[in-house]
């Protein structure tokens, strides 16, 4: 069993390593841009971005797990995963494109800010295209390119950032065009990276007639639609309230909460690693009580790190983002709460997952982002704490809807 589970910890670490750098070089910058932009810039930044950035994910229709299913799981190689994503990535890219214009109409009041946000989402293809690469990535277990694809384009954008905060005046348009470019770099070293193996892949397990036959690519393509659910459900659980915060709560108080939030997700880093981990062994049929220490451990983890962001946030925020950001204080204090919650969401749908539960794992994400949602209309008023409350209490519920679905045989599981 050590062996069992030595190999799971070591690519978990790999993994969390990745994971960590991402908002530990968001962190570099965010006080920069808080100053630069202040609340109101901030907030607008955080509805541009945060739309796209859903919808970078949401547009692979699922095809991002499906890659890596298919990958690590029924024989595809790099070469057939590669040609399949290109083969997404048009009608993909078109309709989601023409969904985030038809969502600008609510999302923006000004013509100038639906001008700007048309022109980002043409950003669209690049965001796509690089989910799916780290689908194909992680399903070939290649964790040092998964990181990298990450990390490139985060190091690229905090130096972009820095110097044009340094040298320019930066507003939330232009910081939105380099976090939403910046994909693009890691893109360039993963075909650099895959170059070579794509020359020498000369027997793949698939044949390389691929695209021209459409049969092969059905069961890609109903794998895909069949996660999709579970996909647009986690995206809503975690980035719908900053999607439709703008028009509830005006950009001051979105600026304010975008800065929380920023705060409030750092813990996670620790449940997004043990989410995974808690897959792998269950997956591997380890005894319970392995899953159980795994679980108590990352929730020990967040506790203690939400608690400690949580004791110091009152003094740190002020000083980390400018006295503007005092106001996101209470906030983040709240939502470091909803972060422990949100963890064990996370913990008790990947033990759904792994037991092959999808069903009960989207419908758990999905009621707990509508309540999230509903929370949010109710409680707009009450601006960025308002927020955090809404986001605490799809939280709990989502939670509690796993639970419950643990105890309940699920009709959809595959035996």
């Amino acid at each position: 069993m050590g062996l069992a589970i030595r190999g799971p910890i070591r690519n978990l670490a790999t993994l969390a390593f990745g994971n960590a750098m991402m908002p530990a070089l968001a962190l570099l910058v965010a006080p920069l841009l808080a100053r630069e932009l202040g609340p109101d810039g901030r907030g607008l930044y955080a509805a541009y971005t945060s739309v796209l950035l859903l919808m970078g994910v949401v547009g692979t229709f699922g095809a991002q797990d499906g890659l890596t299913h298919f990958v690590a799981h029924r024989g595809w190689t790099t070469r057939n995963a590669a040609r399949a994503s290109l083969l997404f990535l048009l009608p993909a890219s078109f309709a989601s494109v023409l969904i985030v214009i038809l969502a600008s109409t609510f999302l923006f009041g000004s013509i100038d800010e639906r001008i700007v946000f048309f022109a980002l989402s043409l950003t669209l293809p690049v965001q796509i295209l690089f989910n799916m690469a780290i689908g194909i990535a992680t399903g070939s277990r290649d964790y040092r390119a998964v990181n990298l694809l990450k990390v490139i384009p985060a190091v690229a954008r905090t130096i972009v950032i820095v110097g044009l905060c340094v040298f320019t005046t930066v507003n939330a348009a232009i910081a939105a065009a380099v976090l939403l470019l910046s994909p693009a770099v890691g893109l360039a070293w993963y075909f650099i990276h895959i170059s070579r193996s794509l020359a020498s892949d000369s027997s793949p397990a698939v044949s390389p007639s691929l695209l021209r036959r459409t049969n092969e690519l059905k069961p890609l393509i109903r794998f895909s639609l069949g996660v999709f659910p579970g996909v647009l459900a986690s995206m809503a659980a975690t980035r719908l309230d900053q999607v439709i915060g703008l028009p509830l709560i005006g950009a001051d108080q979105l600026g304010l909460y975008a800065a929380a939030v920023s705060i409030a997700e750092i813990p996670l880093i620790v449940g997004t690693a043990g989410r995974s981990f808690v897959i792998a062994i269950e997956t591997d049929g380890l005894h319970d009580r392995s899953v159980s220490r795994a679980i108590a451990l990352v929730l020990a983890g967040t506790v203690a790190a939400s608690g400690g962001l949580a004791l110091v946030s009152p003094w740190f925020i002020p000083w980390f983002f400018g006295s503007d950001f005092a106001g996101a204080v209470i906030p983040t204090i709240i939502l470091l709460v909803g972060t422990v919650i949100y963890t064990a969401l996370s913990l008790a749908s990947a033990r759904l997952i792994a037991t092959k539960r999808t069903r009960s794992h989207s419908l758990s994400l999905t009621v707990g982002a509508v309540a999230g949602l509903v929370a949010l209309v109710v409680l707009s008023r009450f601006g960025a704490i308002g927020a955090a409350m809404a986001s605490v209490i799809g939280y709990i519920v989502g939670l509690a809807v796993a639970l419950i679905a643990t105890k309940v045989r699920d009709p959809g599981a595959e035996r």
